[in-house]
């Protein structure tokens, strides 16, 4: 009998100490995914600003798909909500909140996003996503309203 007892207590201690290290494991697994996500995301609008020209007025803009991978549906990773606001002329920022915790990332390029009738907003939210999984978006180079670059983000297709 007492070896019955001794084996719960050691399975309830055992899982005690286990709980905030799957915890810890979750919290650092999704933020590596989430950097990557931006870092991915910063780059393809970066090489879109730097190799690409903006077209003349009634031609296509150039474009650059690139898809965000948030972290997958496990018990190692949290789902995540991400928000994107352009900041200035040439920075934004990523808010990205999971488990309780919010991270913010620094993006050094021009964002901007749609309004309802599909122009470009440089005042709202430029992304935003929540859940798990692989996102596609859709990066278009416009010209500003001084003749800038802005990388406008829609979604992927």
């Amino acid at each position: 009998m007492i070896r019955y007892v001794l084996a719960v207590a050691l399975a309830v201690a055992l899982l005690a100490v286990a709980a905030p290290a799957s915890e810890y494991a979750a919290t650092a697994n999704t933020d590596r995914y989430v950097s990557a996500a931006m870092t991915d995301l910063e780059d393809a609008a970066a090489t879109l600003v730097a190799d690409e020209e903006r077209p003349p007025p009634g031609q296509p803009p150039p474009q650059r798909a690139v898809t965000l991978s948030l972290p997958p549906d496990s018990t190692l990773t949290q789902p995540v909500a991400l928000e994107i606001q352009r900041l200035d002329a040439n920075r934004s920022l990523a808010t990205i909140d999971f488990g309780g915790a919010e991270r913010t990332h620094l993006l050094e390029v021009p964002l901007a996003g749609l309004d309802d009738s599909g122009a470009v907003d440089l005042s709202g939210p430029v992304l935003e996503l929540e859940g798990t999984g692989d996102r596609a978006v859709v990066l278009h180079l416009e010209t500003g309203e001084q003749g800038e670059p802005v990388v406008v983000v829609g979604a992927g297709r």
